[in-house]
């Protein structure tokens, strides 16, 4: 019996698992920041420090701090026994499964019902920007399953769940500082007495401040809540002094380059500029994932989901849905106001918005089903039987519309390993072409230009980026040969498709490298004069990595050897 009560949820996590597994290597097209954050983790553990900053970077100034350093330290063991795209994605794909199963439990306990919980959870897995951001090898599915964690901590309807939760953000803290939207969108959870969580057959015994629905109650239950995140706060700030110093001015000069000093007026603009681009899927290198039809959706759900709860038998509101309905829609306009706040809008930063949306669906599932609408009591049909259908169709909806976009995305990235669009059958050209000798071959250790998307291919501190060469001085006719003087790079990997549309569009794309009028006419030139190519590689995915010229087959990366 109780094997058979669990069967529900492990069908779930495997099924999710299983596709996760399969479309790891290929789902979505390996990004720069990937090898961004695992080239810096193996640059701690090469260096044995925690404080390490990028080998890829010689000219940028680079400022350590602690924040983050929990993530390197979660990738290390996948990194130490591969140094691949699959090894850095390893941490988001299990974070993920982990989150699937925590909605799972949450979505469980909140309605009561088993098939509503496994449903929405499955298609919350499934749906192509959780997927997405699932294999992403960055911070975000991590922060995403803690924020899952803390909700369900707080609905666990225990007095001291506001701490727990707590603990749970305030440690997110040193994985992304967006550690700052998983507690906005948890604070109302916490907001809610712990006995409007508890489910039919439990009994609830309020003691102190904690359980009491007034204002101090309320108040215990922040301070729980506020205390240990702003602990690990203090902690962070202070060991990130303790690493840099100047870590404040540093840090601070970062967030206004990413428009944290926007004004007001300017952060609303940019956040509705930044929802656009979510729906329409245009943002820089970012992939975005279909997902319109999932936000639509979803919005509709948050939104009605109090409505139909109101709706509900009188008797029936003390029950596990008391609150509970307008939790998701709260922790959505959360989520809203702390990115509005930060002022950074990142692409993947879309993601906070799905755990919600996706409990708003399930939540108004639970309630439909369950019967509770009033006037439910006539014969026939009734309110009673069309809240039961009108349940069944939330649920085929919140099913359909995911696996609709994915079964219509997934494809267009399918790349078996010896696909041009394959990373791994990317990464063995460049490798084949590096590993080239003739009579004006460069000595095996010298240093390589390309972008960041090649770090997979290369050793240690053999890689210098791209994106270093936005810090040479403007107007310094001469500088690039410098640089690569002093760099002591005798091979260029050179997408030129790419390159020269960020030179053509200028200043649009200036946000990849760096004013390109810096170093790509000196580059052109220098390739011209001195550059021997040995090698065209056919790249349509990792030759123009603009989202909205992706896949281009004119698309190439050229191998050039420097002359001395």
């Amino acid at each position: 019996m109780r094997r058979a009560r669990r069967s529900p949820e492990l069908i779930v996590i495997l099924v999710y698992a299983a596709i996760s597994v399969w479309s790891l290597p290929w789902y979505p097209a390996v990004h720069s920041d990937e090898v961004w954050l695992a080239s810096l983790t193996r640059a701690m553990i090469v260096e044995r420090d925690l404080a390490a900053t990028e080998d890829f970077f010689a000219i940028t100034p680079r400022h350590p701090h602690a924040i983050k350093t929990l993530y390197h330290v979660v990738q290390m063991p996948f990194l130490a026994v591969s140094f691949s795209h699959i090894g850095a994605r390893l941490p988001s794909a299990l974070a993920m499964i982990g989150a699937v199963w925590l909605l799972y439990s949450l979505l469980r306990r909140l309605t009561g019902n088993v098939t509503v919980a496994a449903l929405v959870a499955l298609a919350f897995g499934l749906d192509p920007q959780m997927l997405y951001i699932g294999h992403l090898a960055r911070q975000e599915a991590l922060v995403v399953a803690a924020t899952v964690a803390a909700v369900r901590v707080a609905a666990s309807g225990t007095l001291r769940a506001p701490l727990w939760a707590g603990l749970i953000v305030g440690l997110t803290i040193f994985i992304h500082p967006n550690a700052f939207i998983a507690a906005a969108a948890v604070v109302p959870w916490i907001l809610v007495p712990p006995r409007h969580f508890a489910v039919r057959g439990e009994t609830f015994v309020a003691a102190g401040a904690e359980g009491r629905a007034g204002l101090a109650g309320i108040a215990g239950r922040i301070g729980l809540f506020i205390t240990p995140i702003t602990a690990f706060a203090i902690a962070a700030v202070g060991l990130s002094i303790l690493i840099d110093p100047g870590f404040i001015g540093h840090y601070s000069s970062f967030g206004a380059a990413v428009g944290v000093g926007d004004s007001g007026w300017q952060r609303l603009f940019r956040l509705r500029s930044f929802l656009g681009k979510v729906i329409t899927r245009n943002q820089g290198t970012y992939y975005l994932p279909p997902v319109t039809p999932q936000l639509v959706w979803g919005a509709i759900s948050v939104s009605v989901a109090p409505v139909l709860s109101f709706l509900r038998d009188r008797h029936r509101t003390d029950g596990p849905f008391a609150l509970a309905p307008v939790l998701p829609l709260l922790s959505v306009l959360g989520v809203a106001t702390a990115l509005f706040l930060i002022g950074k809008y990142s692409p993947p930063s879309a993601v906070f918005f799905f755990p919600f949306l996706y409990l708003g669906t399930g939540i108004a599932a639970g309630v439909l089903l369950d019967s509770g609408i009033r006037g439910s009591a006539g014969r026939g049909i009734g309110a009673r039987g069309i809240a039961r259908y009108g349940g069944y169709l939330v649920l085929c909806m919140t099913l359909l519309l995911p696996l609709t976009s994915g079964i219509y995305e997934l494809p267009r990235w399918f790349a078996p390993r010896g696909s041009l669009r394959s990373y791994t059958a990317y990464r063995d050209a460049i490798n084949q072409a590096l590993n080239q000798t003739d009579s004006v071959a460069p000595p095996v250790n010298t240093r390589v230009l390309g972008n960041l998307n090649t770090g997979f291919a290369l050793p240690p501190d053999r890689l210098r980026a791209y994106r270093d060469l936005g810090a040479i001085p403007p107007g310094a006719d001469g500088a690039l040969a410098a640089y690569l003087e002093a760099e002591e790079i005798g091979i260029v990997l050179f997408p030129r498709e790419e390159l020269d549309l960020i030179y053509r569009m200028r200043p649009v794309w200036n946000d990849l490298y760096g004013n390109p009028s810096r170093f790509y006419p000196q580059l052109v030139r220098t390739l011209a004069e001195r550059g021997k190519l040995i090698a065209t590689i056919p790249a349509p995915i990792y030759g123009m990595r603009l989202f909205r010229y992706l896949d281009s087959e004119t698309a190439t990366v050229e191998v050039y050897i420097l002359k001395r």
